[in-house]
């Protein structure tokens, strides 16, 4: 059936998201049953790059990001594959103390979007 000319034609985009454990949650009371090398930053960062190369999406929203690891190895990274990457932190909603060290990342593809605002109150 032919589509009517009516019909909205909305632009595509490829999304990617995942929560990457910010590495200072990790320790062995946590992940008894993780491989200490399997939870060591020398082991997953290749593998987050690894995974962000083959989706190839136009949107990567990373949760738990360490502000340092974001200096030195996430922006880095991020900008030689083509992303405007902007570090934000989780705002302070009152009485919610349990996650305040919680982190959030949104990198931006630089050919299909560009940053408006990156403020959150």
């Amino acid at each position: 059936m032919a589509a009517s000319s009516n019909t909205k034609q909305f632009p595509q985009f490829r999304l990617l998201t995942f929560n990457c454990l910010v590495q200072d949650f990790i320790d062995d009371s946590k992940y008894p049953k993780s491989e200490k090398e399997h939870t060591a930053w020398s082991f997953r960062f290749p593998k987050f790059q690894e995974i962000i190369r083959l989706a190839d999406a136009d949107v990567v929203c990373l949760q738990e990001i360490d502000e340092s690891l974001f200096q030195s190895d996430w922006q880095p990274f991020l900008n030689a594959q083509g992303y405007q990457a902007h570090y934000q932190k989780k705002p302070n909603w009152g009485n919610v103390t349990a996650f305040k060290e919680d982190k959030c990342f949104i990198p931006l593809f630089r050919s299909c979007f560009f940053c408006v605002d990156i403020g959150v109150e």
